[in-house]
């Protein structure tokens, strides 16, 4: 029996050396991971500290984004509203040409030779007029009635705010007529040799 717990107590000496060995290289290896575990803790720790430090930077931008964005709509709204009244009031004094253009068309049959009483015949100046009331006499747009008055209303105002009168001019062939026949019952009383002057 002896021998026998003698080898049972070698077997399990060997068993401890052998455990032991293994168990000391165990927790040496365990310990050497635990530090390389520390040092990756304490730097995904830094680095999500800097990662929070640029999402909260990213946060900033993005809200500084959405305010200039938003200024930016709002003043881009007032430009839009500010040309469409604009637009409308161009258009609305386009279609107010149109109309003086297009009674003036139907005052004035012929241009007048000259603005200017005296003056000589400006070519550059007829063919303005003729271009206006070409351009007046292609809309067509005009002919009802209602609408006829409200553009002889508005005409009468833009030639007294101008200065012009609308009534239409007379030819000159008119004028001598109507100077001739003013000057007819003078003439009776005359000597004959004036009468044939005139």
């Amino acid at each position: 029996e002896m021998d026998e717990d003698e080898e049972l107590y070698d077997k399990l000496a060997c068993w401890c050396d052998e455990n032991g060995y293994a168990k000391s290289l165990a927790i040496d290896a365990s310990e050497a991971k635990i530090g390389e575990l520390k040092d990756s803790i304490e730097s995904i720790t830094a680095k999500s500290e800097g990662l929070k430090t640029s999402i909260k930077e990213l946060e900033d931008e993005v809200a500084s984004d959405k305010a200039a964005l938003a200024e930016a709509t709002a003043l881009r709204e007032k430009q839009q509203q500010e040309f469409h009244g604009s637009e409308l009031d161009s258009i609305q004094a386009i279609e107010n040409l149109k109309a003086a253009l297009t009674v003036l068309s139907k005052h004035h049959a012929s241009a007048p030779a000259s603005t200017v009483a005296g003056g000589a015949i400006f070519k550059s100046e007829k063919d303005s007029w003729e271009s206006l009331l070409a351009l007046g006499s292609s809309d067509a747009s005009w002919k009802d009635e209602h609408e006829q008055a409200r553009m002889t209303h508005v005409l009468d105002d833009f030639m007294r705010q101008h200065g012009f009168d609308a009534v239409p001019v007379n030819s000159p062939r008119q004028s001598l007529r109507r100077d001739a026949a003013e000057r007819e019952p003078n003439l009776a009383g005359s000597p004959a040799e004036d009468a044939a002057v005139v």
